[in-house]
């Protein structure tokens, strides 16, 4: 399974933020995930970064730029909540599970 993390611009996704939240949580292959902040998703899969790619590019619309990476906490430095950084040193699968995704970020209005 494999981490991702999927950048976005929020400001040109704003109006669908929810739909997006909803798509990712409901994506059959998608197994867990968590966000951070608004434009930042992480997700694991079993999809390699070309097919995750191309199952999200169904929802972002042509004009919205997007980015798919892979990722780990051993790849990453940041300001992440505590919850975050526990999400992506799990390795256990039903810990992920049992932790689910965290809330949505807060909205910066």
């Amino acid at each position: 399974m494999t981490t991702f993390a999927i950048s976005y611009d929020s400001a040109q996704m704003q109006n669908v933020e929810q739909q997006l939240n909803a798509f990712v949580q409901s994506n059959r292959y998608v197994f867990t995930w968590a966000k951070p902040f608004n434009g930042c998703i992480l997700v694991r899969t079993n999809l390699d970064r070309i097919t995750l790619y191309e199952n999200l590019r169904t929802f972002f619309p042509p004009s919205a730029p997007f980015f798919v990476a892979e990722t780990s906490s051993s790849q990453a430095s940041g300001t992440l909540p505590q919850h975050v950084w526990t999400w992506l040193n799990s390795a256990d699968v039903s810990a992920l599970l049992a932790f689910g995704a965290p809330p949505p970020a807060p909205s910066d209005s």
